[in-house]
């Protein structure tokens, strides 16, 4: 790879990230009983790689923290034309926990200072 593709990924103006870069900034892990459906995932994790073009083109006119990235042909080229990415499917998980609910919601949601008094 050139450097200035290196310097431009590391600087995070090369969009879009690939698959398998977003599978490890990402975790998915579903709470409840039964098998999942196959079908809501795919429509819950889809990628189109027209869609994530078109935002990306959308976001560098409209929005100036993205005026200056890259949209990347060949990263665009490794989405899928409409699927999971395969990286993204691998770490799907599934749990019957319901405690780690409230352990997953401890870290994500800020406690009002007041609650209690």
């Amino acid at each position: 790879m050139p450097m200035d593709g290196i310097s431009t990924m590391i600087q995070g103006n090369l969009m879009p990230r690939r698959p398998a870069v977003l599978a490890s900034l990402i975790t998915v892990t579903f709470i409840g009983l039964g098998d999942l459906p196959k079908a809501w995932i795919h429509s819950t994790f889809r990628v189109r790689w027209k869609v994530v073009h078109d935002a990306l083109l959308w976001l560098k006119e409209n929005n100036p923290y993205y005026v200056e990235i890259d949209i990347s042909a060949s990263h665009l080229e490794e989405l899928a034309e409409d699927d999971i990415p395969e990286e993204v499917m691998d770490i799907i998980r599934q749990s019957d926990d319901v405690g780690m609910i409230e352990q997953e919601s401890a870290v994500y949601v800020p406690q009002d200072n007041d609650e209690g008094s």
